[in-house]
């Protein structure tokens, strides 16, 4: 769906600015690169769609909101796929 990879494609752009531009105070940012079993994938989509949830928990109990961010969780390969 284009819709849906031009929204990911202005998330990270976002993301790229506020490495830039915010402090490690204001943003949260991490990356693990690591092997793993692709038929494992439908577990990490799962572990994601939890770990989500817990934040979504979190926003909903907030009482004062006083910023908007964005929670973007991406699992993508980096080698290429072998034949």
């Amino acid at each position: 769906n284009n819709a849906l990879k031009q929204y990911h494609a202005q998330i990270l752009t976002k993301a790229i600015d506020a490495l830039k531009e915010q402090t490690p105070k204001e943003r949260m940012s991490a990356t693990d690169v690591l092997p793993i079993d692709s038929k494992y994938l439908k577990e990490v989509d799962r572990l994601s769609r939890q770990f989500s949830a817990e934040v979504i928990k979190l926003s909903e109990k907030s009482k004062v909101k006083d910023a908007v961010y964005a929670l973007s969780v991406h699992f993508f390969r980096l080698n290429q796929e072998r034949k």
